[in-house]
């Protein structure tokens, strides 16, 4: 999966857990819709190329991991 991590006050990242690959919210288009949904859905598509598929959403996987 991947993991998300803050990188100064005003910036998320989300990085791989497979592999060095990074997404940085800051980087998407707010007109385009949320940021950081724009990210994670950047970061799924890569996961695909690991063979990783999703069948629950970012939100589902993500809250599920916070409360381990």
């Amino acid at each position: 999966m991947y993991r998300i991590r803050a990188e100064g006050k005003k910036s998320v990242v989300l990085v791989c857990t497979r592999c060095a690959h990074e997404v940085r919210v800051k980087d998407f288009d707010p007109s385009k819709g949320h940021p950081r949904t724009q990210a994670a859905t950047m970061m799924l598509e890569h996961l695909a190329s690991h063979g990783i598929t999703q069948s629950q959403t970012p939100k589902e996987v993500l809250q599920r991991s916070w409360w381990k």
